[in-house]
């Protein structure tokens, strides 16, 4: 950990998150169709299909396709529910809700870690399975001021679990993979791809959905913040 100059960040999950939540809106939906359906069986239902249907930034070229795999998602978390009946019309306008609603927001936690990072002297990176406009994003959150190198798996043409991914990404931005922190929410394309490529990951486990993770684990970027202070 001495030689570690640069702490590379996953982006949605770890440093933003949508508000409101995806589950928040689903709740609300099914609401208005007067269903009480509880946040936790709604969390469920989309871990499942989320760990079945992964949205790909590469696969899917075009706004048509991203429409299409989101109401297949929409639909499928439906499914789950047990709302077959409706699930198709549904999911229609649950993406209407979604793209009205939608709006990523940053964590409370977020800058004040970026600030700590910043007085170690040490550099920072986003890498993400993300769009192209990944980078738009960061700046209109006003990110952009903390990151050196900011790329998605849309501009690389490689996204994660494929360790590849970080390869391509060090070479662009002249670290070697043993100087390097990964920090991501998710174990399987975070932690594992990250250690594929020789990178340290560290988890960010705020819903705790990995308890047993064999990695470095932290239930916040407080947490992380605290840990980096004392090595």
């Amino acid at each position: 950990m001495k030689n570690i100059r640069l702490l590379i960040f996953d982006f949605g999950g770890t440093l933003v998150r949508l508000y409101p939540s995806r589950e928040d809106i689903i709740s609300d939906f099914l609401a208005s169709k007067e269903l009480s359906v509880g946040i936790s069986e709604i969390t469920k239902a989309c871990r499942i299909v989320d760990h079945c249907k992964r949205q790909s930034s590469i696969s899917l070229k075009g706004e048509k396709a991203k429409e299409e795999f989101l109401l297949s998602i929409n639909k499928e978390v439906f499914k789950v529910l047990g709302l077959y009946e409706n699930a198709v019309h549904w999911s229609v306008e649950l993406y209407n809700t979604f793209s009205q609603k939608k709006k990523w927001d940053v964590f409370e936690d977020t800058i004040p870690l970026l600030k700590e990072i910043e007085e170690l002297g040490l550099a920072m990176a986003i890498l993400a399975n993300w769009d192209k406009n990944l980078e738009s994003l960061v700046n209109t959150l006003s990110l952009n001021c903390y990151f050196s190198h900011v790329s998605s798996s849309e501009q690389l043409a490689i996204e994660k679990p494929d360790p590849r991914i970080f390869y391509t990404f060090m070479r662009t931005c002249s670290f070697s993979p043993d100087e390097a922190l990964y920090i991501g929410n998710d174990y399987e394309l975070d932690a594992i791809c990250a250690r594929s490529a020789g990178v340290y990951p560290i988890l960010i486990d705020r819903l705790e959905y990995w308890p047993y993770a064999d990695c470095l684990r932290f239930k916040s970027l407080m947490e992380l913040r605290e840990y980096l202070k004392s090595i």
